[in-house]
């Protein structure tokens, strides 16, 4: 199994999550109708989400709103529904209040002052052992299917100004809550979507999840033989590999960590600098790898544009250094 970080035994970090999650449940809210694994049902599942929403105009004030995923807590929303609206969601052994989450929230907001940002914090649920938080997420992504449904319900979210940004587990969470949702998101970005686990016969994240489903894939194969973070083959409607997708430059050649987590900086990149990174189009994914794309017309990879008319595949050469 992958982890981030260097937890204790596994065998046993399993049985300690399983015994919290059950202490804390109360009954299965996971309301999708498509069939849930089985660990659904030890999980309240919106006791452990959380939607912070903030502006440019909260981040002045200092102020950020924790919005709760209710009648009540949504009619609350001092929206109109015409405003542009972006949800991010972390991946594993992740939250809100990390560098993925402070820099993705700082770079839109500053970039867009009159956007909407929503940031989900599923961070109880991701720390549980990879394994388990795979299961966790159809749940987590009802959960924010029903939250997306019930703003769009009290008319303070239009899908049509709906951006869905997902980091690694994050990347297949916004794609099935999308997809289950009464109406598709607009746009997706998908940030090297988790590999391990998600191959073509899973829920994983697809190019119908919205009208735009962008992949970035920074991860795709390990060198060597280790076991890459990501996604190596295009599943979106738009599919940039950078550098060609497996590995990138300023990490080391075996911390797949590294190179998993360029796809949000390369991302955050794109916004802080308006569009820099130009890629080009592909016929397949020798190509790709051989760094022998050469079709045109290009493709800016990345920013908060909600409509591009670029499909297939991209490569784009990045320099090692923010903004890349």
């Amino acid at each position: 199994m992958r982890r981030f970080y260097n937890y204790c035994n596994l065998e046993k970090s399993k049985n300690m999550w399983r015994q919290v999650l059950v202490i804390v449940a109360s009954s299965c809210l996971c309301k999708n109708t498509a069939q849930q694994p089985a660990i659904c049902n030890d999980v309240n599942v919106p006791n452990f989400v959380r939607y912070h929403l903030t502006s440019w105009q909260h981040a002045v004030a200092g102020v950020d709103m924790i919005v709760e995923n209710s009648e009540a807590g949504i009619v609350s929303l001092d929206l109109t529904g015409n405003e542009h609206v972006t949800i991010v969601v972390h991946g594993r052994e992740s939250g809100i209040y990390t560098e993925f989450g402070n820099t993705l929230k700082h770079s839109i907001i500053t970039a867009d002052k009159q956007m909407i940002v929503i940031l989900v914090d599923w961070s109880s649920l991701s720390f549980a052992p990879y394994e388990d938080a795979v299961s966790y997420v159809p749940c987590v992504s009802n959960e924010i299917r029903s939250f997306i449904e019930n703003m769009m319900a009290a008319s303070k979210l239009n899908p049509n100004r709906l951006h869905l940004i997902g980091f690694d587990l994050g990347a297949h969470i916004v794609g099935i809550a999308s997809r289950n949702s009464v109406a598709r998101a607009v746009k997706i970005t998908a940030l090297d979507p988790a590999g391990d686990g998600w191959g073509a016969d899973s829920q994983r994240l697809n190019a119908t999840d919205a009208q735009l489903v962008e992949v970035i894939h920074t991860n795709g194969n390990g060198a060597f033989g280790s076991t890459a973070y990501g996604i190596g083959e295009p599943i979106g409607t738009l599919d940039f590999f950078p550098n060609g997708g497996d590995r990138q430059p300023g990490c080391r050649t075996l911390d797949n960590e590294c190179h998993h987590k360029r796809a949000w900086q390369l991302f955050a990149g794109t916004v802080d600098a308006g569009g820099h990174l130009i890629a080009m189009k592909c016929l397949d994914m020798s190509q790709v790898s051989n760094d022998r794309c050469t079709m045109i017309p290009p493709a800016v990879m990345g920013t908060l544009a909600l409509v591009k008319f670029n499909t297939g595949l991209h490569r784009v050469n990045t320099g090692s250094i923010y903004p890349y």
